[in-house]
C-alpha cells in the first residue's frame, strides 16, 4: 500500500460503455420454509455515460403473490472512482403492499452513511408474510413514512409519521438486528389512538365497523 493510501476505499468502477441484461429468469426455492418464487430480471445502464442511470427491473411471484421491483441508480460516472456517493430510487410491490426508498446509500459495503426516505403502505400485513417468512399479526390498512439512517449497529427510522386504521403515530424507532432477541427502542406520539386498530397484536382482529379490509370484516 502506498503511503497515505486508504485500505478501506471502495473498489474502482470498471469502464463499461453499455450494460444490457434482458429476460433473465431467477428461480427461488426454500425447502426449509417451503417458499418458492421466480422473477424475470432486466438491467440496463452504463459506467461511462453521464446521462444514463443504471436501472434494474424484476417482475414475478413469491408463494403465489405478484412481486415487482424497480430500481434506478444515479449515473455511475458521478461516483468517480468509488461507490461512496451511491444513491438510488427503488419501488417494490409485494401483492398489495408498496415500499419506496429514495436517497443516498453512501458506501454500500457498510451502509454507515445511509441517508434515505422510506414509505410503505398496505391494506394489512399478510402480503408481507411471504417476504419475511413468519406469521405477522392482523392489522387494518396502514401506511408509514420517514427517514432511514444508521447509528452504529442500529437501523433508525427517524421523524416518521404513519397511520394504522383510524390511529395516527409519529416519532422515532430504532432496532439492532445483530442482537438476540432484537434490541429495539421507540419514541412514539399519537393524537388519535384507537385500541381496536391494534387488536391483532393480541390475537384479535380490527373492529369491522371501523377501518378494516373486506377480509377482516368477514372474520
Amino acid at each position: 500500500t502506498e503511503e497515505g493510501g486508504d485500505d478501506s476505499a471502495s473498489p474502482a468502477i470498471p469502464a463499461i460503455r453499455q450494460i444490457e441484461v434482458s429476460n433473465v429468469t431467477i428461480d427461488y426455492d426454500d425447502a426449509i420454509l417451503a417458499r418458492q418464487g421466480s422473477a424475470a430480471l432486466n438491467i440496463s445502464g452504463s459506467t461511462t455515460d453521464p446521462e444514463r442511470p443504471t436501472n434494474l427491473e424484476a417482475e414475478g411471484e413469491l408463494d403465489g403473490l405478484p412481486v415487482s421491483l424497480d430500481v434506478s441508480v444515479n449515473p455511475l460516472t458521478e461516483l468517480s472512482s468509488s461507490l461512496d456517493d451511491l444513491a438510488l430510487d427503488a419501488n417494490a410491490m409485494i401483492g398489495d403492499a408498496e415500499i419506496v426508498l429514495d436517497g443516498t446509500i453512501g458506501n454500500p459495503s457498510g451502509l454507515s452513511d445511509l441517508d434515505m426516505t422510506f414509505s410503505a403502505q398496505a391494506p394489512d400485513l399478510q402480503d408481507l408474510e411471504a417476504l419475511v417468512g413468519v406469521t405477522l399479526p392482523t392489522l387494518p390498512p396502514w401506511r408509514v413514512a420517514g427517514e432511514v439512517k444508521r447509528d452504529d449497529e442500529f437501523w433508525v427510522l427517524e421523524r416518521f409519521d404513519g397511520k394504522v386504521g383510524d390511529s395516527d403515530l409519529e416519532g422515532d424507532f430504532r432496532i439492532d438486528p445483530t442482537t438476540t432477541p432484537l434490541e429495539a427502542y421507540a419514541n412514539l406520539i399519537s393524537t388519535t389512538l384507537d385500541l381496536d386498530d391494534f387488536a391483532g397484536l393480541l390475537g384479535g382482529v380490527p373492529d369491522p365497523d371501523e377501518s378494516a379490509t373486506a377480509e377482516q370484516q368477514e372474520v
